[in-house]
């Protein structure tokens, strides 16, 4: 009998303290709620997206002291002989670091093996020349499904022009490249471009 008594002045006990415990919890999850959904709250402004301006640039396809590389991001050209030394050869791990710090996304390369441009820790994927007009920046996802970072990843112009891909750069920078043609002295690549932006309406 005694042990009863005890155990329910301890359940009486609990509960007296616990009971305005759980009050204030279920008081602040209905505050919390009302603060979270207002009734009279406007839905936010939808994000749209769509292409920015066409960037068109020649790319070096060889030689060291010229203008080989290129960061899509920004458009900026960058020669390696800029950052090494005409007899550097620096190592794998130094030639990350660079890409890296730099932004580069690829570099131009004009010999028989690509004809185009070799992409560092991006994705490209071959699409058809048509969707340059008529791909939305929302298709572009359907083609990243699949599609995995080098490097490299080879964007060739060897066969029929303009050669169009798919790009997501290490910045997910998406968008378009084409290329659209070459050049014989200085030997380059003739590139276009244009890349997604988010835009209210």
């Amino acid at each position: 009998m005694l042990v009863f008594i005890l155990l329910t002045m301890l359940a009486f006990i609990l509960f007296t303290r616990i009971r305005p415990l759980v009050t204030r919890i279920h008081h602040a999850q209905r505050v919390s709620l009302s603060v979270a959904t207002p009734t009279n709250a406007s839905p936010a402004a939808a994000q749209t997206f769509s292409f920015g301006s066409v960037i068109e640039r020649v790319v070096s396809g060889e030689g060291d002291a010229n203008q080989r590389f290129i960061d899509f991001d920004t458009g900026k050209q960058s020669a390696a002989s800029e950052f090494f030394g005409v007899k550097d050869e620096p190592s794998p791990e130094e030639t990350q670091q660079w890409w890296r710090k730099t932004g580069i996304d690829a570099v131009g390369d004009t010999s028989a093996a690509v004809r185009g441009l070799v992409g560092f820790e991006m994705v490209a994927t071959p699409v058809p020349a048509e969707e340059w007009e008529r791909a939305t920046p929302a298709k572009l996802a359907n083609y990243f499904t699949l599609a995995k970072p080098g490097p490299p990843v080879t964007l060739s112009g060897r066969d029929a022009l303009p050669a169009t891909f798919a790009v997501k750069t290490r910045e997910n920078g998406a968008g378009l490249v084409q290329i659209t043609g070459f050049t014989d002295k200085p030997r380059g690549v003739k590139i276009r471009y244009k890349l997604v932006q988010s835009a209210h309406p």
